[in-house]
């Protein structure tokens, strides 16, 4: 999923319910200036003892403001993020951003000139798919060969006339499954890729409830989970659902007690089939912890998170990734007294506990959007942050 703080977050738009959880981090949208320069605070305020390192995170050329949401990695050596821009010409196109072990190195991605990228899954070094919509909110789909972005032709879900994209999963180059919402129905859709079209799927609720997936995680095409938020008697809640190649089966997911609003799971991460956690917010504006579900191959249970800051801080987690069940590493946002900063979670599966990422020198708000693991080489996050001079600065960090 995608947010970015300060003027990015206005670019960086999701569905309805991905963006009231993500108002928590935008405060007064200011007004894009040029980028203070493209390794600008990556000197950082913290000591990066604690296995958190900022790398050098260049904004693409001819943009005025750039942040990365989304990142996989398949490789030390090979990772991909994507991220949204704003440019002179007040465009805002997405880029994506590649790794290669030794320097990032961004790419505008021009067709379609107005897009937003929310999701990416990467095969392998040659082959990514990421997702997410056109204007006006036609669901998008981005291969990588290695080379160059291409748009593909994704059909609209039967019964709307709009939809966004939020996430996707692939197994192989031939195989992603995507999910996301219909805009006009406010019920998730999804589509699968065969390696040469995408086909949509039809999910349906129970007792004509709304709601709408935001993160996918597939073991093979016929094995997914897919997370987002549904309908309740008293807001949104967590919401599971699983793919077995034909249909969606929504699960049953407690909520956290006390919510009365929105507590969205937001991302989603299956190292098996007997073993998945998802992560997200439990609740807006009430110093709770942030939100972990774990699956055990039968049913959801909540997974106690740290609770950080007092009654009035907002915490959320956006991404996950697990290389193995006993190992997870969530990112996203912790904001108390209208300060938001990066936000590291590590689970060793027995609890979780709050990493210490690097905190960009000068930064005014910064989070993480995306997070990619590998079990031997450790995992890279990305995100953006503003300076009091500068709005959209791209960043990402490795954790070995």
């Amino acid at each position: 999923m995608l947010f970015m703080p300060g003027a990015v977050a206005a670019i960086l738009k999701t569905g309805r319910r991905g963006a009231a959880v993500r108002a928590a981090l935008g405060g007064a949208l200011a007004v894009p200036v040029a980028l203070a320069g493209p390794q600008a605070g990556l000197a950082g305020t913290h000591a990066a003892g604690a296995g958190w390192v900022p790398q050098t995170t260049p904004a693409p050329a001819g943009t005025t403001a750039a942040g990365l949401g989304s990142v996989s990695c398949t490789a030390a050596d090979a990772c991909m993020a994507i991220g949204g821009t704003l440019t002179k010409n007040g465009e805002d196109p997405s880029f994506g951003d590649a790794w290669n072990g030794t320097a990032w190195t961004p790419q505008l991605i021009t067709q379609p000139p107005t897009s937003d990228l929310f999701g990416v899954s990467c095969a392998s070094a040659v082959s990514c798919m990421a997702v997410g919509r056109t204007s006006p909110q036609a669901p998008l789909a981005e291969s990588w060969n290695g080379t160059s972005w291409s748009a593909q032709s994704v059909p609209l879900p039967g019964g709307g006339n709009s939809a966004t994209l939020t996430g996707v999963s692939c197994t192989s180059p031939a195989r992603c499954v995507a999910v996301g919402v219909d805009g006009p129905l406010t019920t998730p859709v999804s589509e699968s890729w065969n390696g040469t079209t995408w086909t949509p799927h039809t999910v349906t609720l129970p007792n004509s409830m709304t709601g709408e997936f935001l993160g996918v995680s597939c073991r093979s095409y016929r094995s997914c989970t897919a997370v987002g938020t549904i309908s309740t008697s008293t807001g949104f809640g967590p919401m599971a659902a699983s793919w077995n190649g034909r249909s969606w089966t929504v699960q049953n997911v407690p909520s956290p007690s006390g919510v009365l609003t929105d507590a969205p799971l937001n991302a989603v991460s299956c190292p098996s089939a007997t073993d998945c956690m998802a992560v997200g917010i439990a609740g807006t504006g009430r110093g709770g912890p942030t939100l972990a579900e774990q699956w055990n191959g039968t049913a959801w249970t909540i997974v106690s998170t740290p609770r950080l800051g007092g009654a009035n801080a907002s915490t959320g987690l956006e991404s996950v990734s697990c290389p193995r069940a006993s190992r997870c590493t969530a990112v996203g946002f912790r904001t108390v007294k209208r300060k938001t900063r990066l936000l590291a979670e590590q689970w060793n599966g027995t609890r979780w506990t709050v990493g210490a990422p690097v905190l960009p020198a000068n930064a005014k708000t910064s989070g993480f959007g995306g997070v990619s693991c590998l079990a031997k080489v450790g995992c890279i996050a990305v995100g953006g942050y503003d300076t009091r001079s500068s709005n959209g600065i791209p960043l990402a960090e490795r954790h070995s």
